[in-house]
């Protein structure tokens, strides 16, 4: 898991059961490490990660934005997105297809459109009180979790 790598990378036992506790960050020294003790796994089994996440370009994103750390700038990362709440539920609708739950849009729309951060509070509300209540929307439950 990536726990295990992780502790593994830091010199701890992987298999430790203890919980680290605090903040946890991964030292930029630590992170060669870790994506060459990933990177063999990501090339192999690309595909089957890439069908196993939200959306299949997330996986190129994130090993991007990992390799960087808290150097990564993304170049739109100001840039409002071109389209109103509506339109990007929408289009999140359209791009991830499976039922998707509020938080699942948001983590699309911060990785398509980085100046969304900015946003993404008024947009849950909004999808809550009127984007989801829109006829061509339809909800199902998931236990407690509600997917659109």
């Amino acid at each position: 898991t990536c726990k295990q790598l992780v502790k593994k990378a830091y010199g701890q036992n992987p298999h430790d059961e203890k919980e680290p506790t605090g903040s946890f960050r991964i030292k930029p020294a630590v992170v060669q490490r870790l994506y060459a003790d990933i990177s063999p796994v990501l090339k192999k089994d690309k595909l089957e990660i890439e069908k196993s996440m939200l959306h299949p370009k997330f996986l190129d994103i994130m090993v991007e934005r990992f390799l960087e750390g808290e150097k990564y700038k993304h170049p739109k990362q100001q840039n409002m997105p071109p389209y109103n709440l509506r339109q990007l539920a929408l289009l999140a609708f359209v791009a991830l297809k499976n039922p998707i739950n509020v938080e699942q849009i948001v983590v699309y729309l911060l990785f398509l459109f980085p100046g969304f951060s900015a946003h993404q509070d008024i947009f849950r509300k909004k999808f809550v009180s009127e984007i989801s209540k829109q006829k061509e929307i339809d909800m199902v439950e998931y236990g407690n979790d509600k997917r659109y």
